[in-house]
């Protein structure tokens, strides 16, 4: 999926599917869960990216049953999941069910200070805000994105370095930042701001 090799990418997220589900319901292990439901996430992920959003949705709705019938999932692999689910309702034009996903991935990291996902939740709170039209929120989550970026990079940590670029999405969230402020200043006119 990085390399861009996204015919290849798509079998392969498609045959771990359907290994996993083999798996669970031959072994019926609870670490399976774990897999499945990242496999799902991630083949979602591909599925925005490609701009196929009928085939995201049928994903959304998979993840969904099987988190409905799955024990002990993984904090930290649910929160990637719902990170990609507020993209995919942002990308339907859905702001309130995207902040609900937002909410609930932001919950389940709050233990973890320094974590890549922190500022895209920020980012996407910003994009979701910015469709609702509420420009000050939408800034004002976006410049929270940047100054955790800033803060983690001052403290060197490897999440946030340029060679972890497109896995931290930080261009993304500058360029979200950037683009906020400049129709928040436009719509602005006269009056002032800080």
């Amino acid at each position: 999926k990085e390399l861009g090799i996204y015919d290849i990418a798509e079998t392969l997220f498609k045959n771990a599917e359907a290994i996993f589900k083999k798996l669970i319901k031959e072994k019926k292990q609870d670490k399976f869960n774990d897999y499945l439901l990242n496999v799902i996430a991630e083949n979602l992920e591909l599925k925005l990216n490609l701009g196929q959003l009928g085939e995201a949705r049928r994903l959304y709705v998979s993840y969904e049953s099987s988190y409905k019938t799955s024990k002990n999932i993984t904090p930290i692999y649910e929160a990637y999941a719902r990170e990609v689910f507020s993209r995919f309702f942002l990308d339907l034009n859905q702001a309130e069910k995207a902040i609900q996903q937002i909410k609930a991935g932001q919950s389940l990291i709050a233990g973890l200070p320094d974590y890549y996902l922190h500022p895209r939740f920020f980012s996407n709170l910003c994009s979701a805000y910015k469709k609702k039209g509420d420009l000050e929120n939408a800034h004002k989550h976006c410049l929270e994105a940047i100054k955790y970026i800033n803060k983690s990079r001052k403290f060197g940590f490897s999440e946030f370095s340029s060679i972890n670029e497109t896995r931290t999405k930080s261009k993304r969230v500058f360029a979200n930042y950037f683009d906020t402020a400049s129709i928040l200043l436009a719509q602005a006119e006269k009056t002032e701001l800080t």
